[in-house]
């Protein structure tokens, strides 16, 4: 997510107005952790404008699995400790929600901040 909120920057301050049309969101992997006053501490490490998103298990699921993101809990036996497997995307979605492109996983910042000035009018 960090090279999303260095793109997003870079992005600001190549064009503040068009970047203001843009809104960072995130959504949860894992709701049953994730609550709203969480993902508020969380998300307001990387960008002032980042909106959290949960919501319930099936809810959350559901969203995964129509843009093709895998979650999975991961804990050893006996241990109380877990990671979460997830795949990560980051897409950026049109005015009426759907989405228009994706960023890969390594893609630098300025290869973001250029896509979203392809995108973004």
């Amino acid at each position: 997510m960090n090279g999303t909120r260095k793109s997003r920057r870079l992005f600001e301050q190549r064009d503040p107005g068009r970047a203001a049309r843009v809104q960072p969101i995130m959504v949860t992997i894992y709701p049953e952790r994730d609550t709203p006053a969480v993902l508020k501490e969380f998300v307001s490490a990387f960008h002032p404008l980042l909106i959290g998103l949960t919501g319930s298990p099936a809810a959350v699921a559901a969203t995964l699995s129509r843009f093709g993101i895998h979650a999975s809990r991961q804990q050893r036996d006996g241990s109380s400790a877990y990671l979460m497997d997830r795949s990560a995307m980051t897409y950026l979605m049109g005015p009426e929600g759907k989405p228009i492109t994706f960023f890969a996983r390594d893609s630098t910042p300025d290869q973001i901040a250029s896509e979203l000035d392809d995108y973004v009018r």
